[in-house]
């Protein structure tokens, strides 16, 4: 099945009204206490909303999306949603930069090589400046397709040795308390085995999170601390030896990925696992 033309649609949605605000996304921070000099996104350790400017539109106004379809020389097609807005005209020229930046990637290739198509976008990432967004659409697409075509989910197209798998959720919450709280809910509500905090409150209130989610869940649930590159080498050993006494499963991105030493240095020093990019 090949792809033989790329067609954008300009389809219009339920009208919305616009708005932009600086508490939404939170701020950059110094990790508490303040003294490692590294820096974190503070809605990590339940700061406020930081002060700024909040934009809001008068009334709704009518939204539009762009969809992709690759057309397919056999029966079916794969279709994806590439982007949104409140201006056509801008959406229209998104859909014809896609048309001449990409489609002739695409026309032509077997709409099964999915690793040959995948390989030529993550290489456009690099020449192109792609970013991720274009690569897991397209990725998603044609994922879908084979699922369509062979009228099987895409986990039995994997191979399907299992009807489920164990999984577990992330959580957080603005204090400690309300991160607690919202993993006894999920795992309560959800069946999830395990929950994994991104917390960045620091060593000393990170360890006592974890005190409090192993001793309010129990043993049987499944514990993992990602700190997102939070940490100085001492400051991971410091809370690693912690997440050890409440049998954490692993400690995440500790340290800067590219500190490379001092992620040897701490997987030296502890017996629970460390996992990095």
């Amino acid at each position: 099945m090949h792809i033989r033309d790329v067609k954008c649609y300009l389809l219009q949605g339920e009208p919305a009204t616009r708005q932009e605000s600086c508490g939404a996304r939170g701020s950059i921070a110094p990790v508490p206490p303040g003294i490692s000099g590294l820096l974190t996104h503070d809605q990590g350790f339940g700061a406020v909303d930081p002060e700024g400017f909040t934009f809001t539109g008068e009334e709704p106004e009518p939204t539009y999306r762009l969809m992709i379809r690759l057309v397919t020389d056999g029966e079916l097609d794969a279709y994806a949603n590439y982007a949104t807005g409140y201006n056509p005209r801008e959406l229209e020229w998104e859909a014809k930069a896609f048309l001449a930046r990409y489609a002739h990637m695409l026309i032509g290739v077997d709409a099964f090589d999915r690793e040959y198509i995948w390989q030529r976008f993550w290489m456009a990432q690099r020449f192109m400046y792609t970013g991720r967004g274009l690569l897991d659409t397209i990725d998603r697409m044609l994922w879908d397709l084979a699922s369509r075509s062979a009228r099987l989910p895409i986990y039995k197209l994997l191979g399907a040795c299992r009807e489920s798998v164990p999984a577990y959720c992330n959580v957080g919450g603005r204090t400690i308390d309300d991160l607690v709280a919202h993993a006894v809910k999920r795992v309560e509500e959800e069946g999830f085995i395990g929950c994994k905090d991104h917390s960045y409150r620091g060593v000393k209130d990170n360890g006592e999170m974890a005190r409090k989610l192993r001793e309010t869940l129990g043993d049987d649930i499944l514990l993992f601390h990602d700190a997102v590159e939070s940490y100085t080498v001492e400051e991971a050993i410091k809370i690693g030896r912690v997440l050890e006494k409440y049998h954490y499963r692993w400690i995440e991105e500790p340290l800067q990925d590219y500190d490379i030493m001092g992620l040897k240095k701490l997987c030296d020093a502890l017996d629970l696992p460390v996992l990095t990019l």
